[in-house]
């Protein structure tokens, strides 16, 4: 099933962050709930400043990750009740929304995401897309 579109939402960084709706029936009255968050990084040295410094030349970033990567979080209840699905789907966008713009909207969150795929991708061998 592909996740549907729940909410995007700017973030004081200049990224985007967008939730999506994953759920999925399990049994007759019981569902997965499973809410995506996925923000697409641009892969750019202007993401690194103050005491941050690209871990490698743009050229190699991009070679290594792409010209974006993505971040991806997906909370997850297992086994809800049919009569509560709403409820609980509403409470747990809420709280993403609501601590959101702290921790994914923080000024060096592209920089350090950056980094720790560049750093993945070297330590895995991978060339390419990360």
């Amino acid at each position: 099933m592909t996740p549907q579109p729940l909410a995007s939402q700017a973030l004081g960084n200049q990224l985007t962050l967008n939730l999506f709706d994953a759920s999925r029936k399990m049994l007759a009255d019981r569902w997965q709930i499973e809410l995506v968050l996925r923000i697409d990084v641009p892969v750019s040295e202007a993401c690194f400043g103050g005491e941050l410094s690209p871990p490698a030349p743009q050229d190699e970033l991009i070679a290594a990750l792409g010209e974006t990567t993505r971040f991806e979080y997906r909370d997850r209840r297992t086994f809800v009740d049919a009569a509560e699905k709403a409820a609980i789907m509403a409470r747990m966008q809420a709280d993403l929304l609501d601590m959101a713009p702290r921790y994914y909207g923080h000024p060096e969150f592209a920089a350090r995401f950056i980094t720790k795929r560049y750093i993945e991708s070297r330590k895995n061998g991978r060339v390419g897309r990360g």
